[in-house]
């Protein structure tokens, strides 16, 4: 299948230019940019990107009843002068017509007009569109915390047809505008306050040692947030102004600093539920005795990460605290481009998978240039494992997106140390990995190490894990991603055994799967048990069910008969029955094989 020209040809240097316009945003936040300058910046920054020829944002109106145009790239003064003023865009019920953007504000969902003039509703609008000369749009809602609080409009030129993958990256565009424009008010609330604190220090310096500390704490920290030192910079600057060692994890629980490592023994399932609920510092104590402070780093409300400092809580000072707040404060914009980076990561491997899994031989010569942007090697055999996260994802306080962006991130660092790197992608409700082979190659070992990661990081010990054969052609890796997968279908009905298993050891079942063929499996099904099924349809009976039972209870009249709660000659009674329909002798070695075989087959062909 054809990729998207908008996303699934994404070049190293394409992927580059969304990296430095995502970036562009956290570095203006950095630096003294008014909201105006960044509200220009991004609508600039999305008309580059995207190549549509004007961009907007538009703000809720302090009066929380319409929208105001604050930024725009592309549109004359005028349109904005008339948009705001003459044909407002209101939050409330128009019987003239609901502006796309009102939608996408009050659903919280993208809104795509590919032919502005084919929609009755924008009638009131259509003379500033006929006058600025666009003829389609795509609105994004902008969010926090869920909450819209303005949207994000990219207008064409010409009648456009916006694909699937096109708005998915103007939202992930509209999330990280969000953030910035978040930063900024967080940033110049801030502002009068770091203010009067630096006059405070250059007044009383002289009289206090302890101001000077603070001076050292608001320069640090400047440094770190103006100089873009990044995570390394600021833990190392937190560190030394504390005196004390320090880290920090994400939400997922990975270290995202590079400066010490975090002890095993911590409580780290409880310390972070403590700090969801008590929402500020904690004091955490190991099983060692350790003790370690834990500071949550927010954004918007979220925790998206955490501080971890050696020492006892009652040990920090004042001055301790409010560097521990300034240094959280940056490191919430750093770990927000952070995450951003990795969104697009995540998804651009789940699009090499959907490229594999849809068989089209023509879209595969350029997907391995495309995967090597990633640091991916699809030149090489893969060996394929596809871990199955459950039918029920669903956890209290947690949805099934969060636990696949759990699983993602714990594979992630599974397979950190893996060479060429791994691709990982989530397609409900499994997780798919590919591992180029190498030398070193012992992938019944390294896919273990990844369920038993997965597995933790959703509390689903019981997770299983299918590891299929070497695929030596990317035409064969799909095939093998499907034939795992029925295997985990066939595998929820047995119990025992090991959690991560091969297709070869699977016996009939792993080799039936791999015909990959499911109408040839279902005819030899069909041309052995379609008499006795004829029979217990006509005849009510239960015929198939008492074979299937017998076989599971390997062939003992005893075992069947307490199964299916009836008296061992009854169960005799039955098997002379089927015997006969089939034609058969169940004391045959022969006919026994054939009719287990029949049954495995349904059962995979079902799958």
């Amino acid at each position: 299948m054809d990729q998207p020209s908008d996303s699934s040809g994404l070049s190293q240097r394409e992927l580059a230019r969304w990296f430095s316009g995502v970036h562009a945003f956290i570095t203006a936040v950095n630096r003294p940019a008014s909201l105006r300058e960044l509200l220009d910046l991004v609508t600039a920054t999305a008309c580059d990107l995207t190549g549509y020829e004007f961009c907007s944002i538009l703000l809720v109106h302090p009066d929380q009843r319409r929208l105001m145009m604050e930024g725009a790239h592309g549109l004359s003064t005028e349109y904005v002068s008339r948009l705001n003023e003459q044909v407002p865009i209101t939050l409330t019920t128009n019987p003239r017509g609901e502006s796309p953007s009102t939608r996408a504000f009050l659903t919280a969902q993208a809104v795509v007009l590919n032919d502005i003039l084919k929609d009755p509703l924008m009638e009131p609008w259509w003379p500033l569109a006929e006058q600025q000369g666009y003829l389609s749009m795509v609105s994004v809602p902008l969010l926090l915390k869920g909450q819209p609080f303005g949207v994000l409009n990219c207008y064409s030129a010409e009648r456009h047809s916006f694909t699937d993958s096109a708005v998915e990256l103007m939202g992930i565009l509209a999330n990280q505008a969000a953030a910035a424009i978040e930063a900024i008010h967080l940033r110049d609330g801030q502002r009068e306050f770091i203010e009067n604190l630096a006059r405070v220090n250059e007044s009383l310096r002289e009289q206090s040692a302890l101001l000077q500390k603070s001076d050292e704490i608001h320069k640090r920290m400047n440094e770190v947030a103006i100089g873009a030192t990044g995570i390394d910079g600021l833990t190392e600057s937190l560190s030394t102004l504390l005196n004390r060692q320090v880290f920090i994890d994400d939400e997922f629980g990975q270290m995202v600093s590079p400066l010490g490592a975090r002890p095993s023994m911590l409580p780290l399932p409880a310390a972070a539920e403590r700090l969801e609920t008590h929402g500020d510092m904690l004091h955490i104590r190991g099983d060692d005795d350790s003790a370690w402070i834990l500071s949550p780093i927010r954004f918007a409300g979220e925790v998206i990460a955490r501080l971890w400092i050696n020492g006892h809580l009652h040990e920090l000072s004042q001055l301790d605290r409010r560097a521990i707040e300034n240094a959280s404060v940056i490191a919430a914009l750093e770990i927000i481009a952070l995450r951003s980076a990795r969104d697009i990561e995540w998804r651009l491997q789940g699009e090499v998978i959907d490229v594999l899994l849809n068989d089209h031989p023509s879209t595969f010569e350029s997907l391995p240039g495309r995967a090597s942007n990633l640091g991916h090697d699809l030149s090489r055999p893969q060996f394929v494992g596809v871990i199955h996260l459950g039918t029920d994802r669903e956890a209290p306080g947690k949805s099934a997106a969060q636990v696949a962006r759990k699983a993602k991130a714990a594979a992630q660092a599974a397979v950190r140390n893996i060479t060429p790197r791994p691709v990982i992608a989530v397609r409900d409700p499994h997780l798919i990995v590919l591992i180029a082979e190498t030398s070193s190659t012992n992938p019944q070992a390294e896919f273990e190490r990844i369920r038993s990661s997965v597995a933790k990081a959703i509390d689903t010990p019981t997770l299983r894990a299918v590891v299929g054969s070497r695929a030596v052609d990317l035409k064969e890796v799909g095939s093998t991603i499907r034939m795992e997968r029925g295997a985990h279908s066939l595998m929820a009905s047995r119990s025992g055994g090991a959690l991560t298993v091969a297709l070869e050891d699977l016996g009939v079942l792993g080799l039936l799967l791999q015909l990959d063929d499911p109408m040839q499996i279902s005819a030899f099904a069909q041309s052995r048990l379609a008499p006795l099924q004829n029979y217990d349809q006509l005849r009510s009976t239960a015929l198939v069910e008492t074979l299937r039972t017998f076989f599971a209870h390997q062939c003992s009249v005893a075992a069947t008969a307490k199964s299916l709660y009836l008296h061992p000659n009854s169960i005799k009674m039955r098997l002379r029955k089927i015997e006969s329909v089939l034609t058969v002798s169940l004391a045959n070695p022969d006919d026994l094989l054939d009719l287990r075989t029949a049954l495995l087959a349904e059962e995979v062909a079902r799958s």
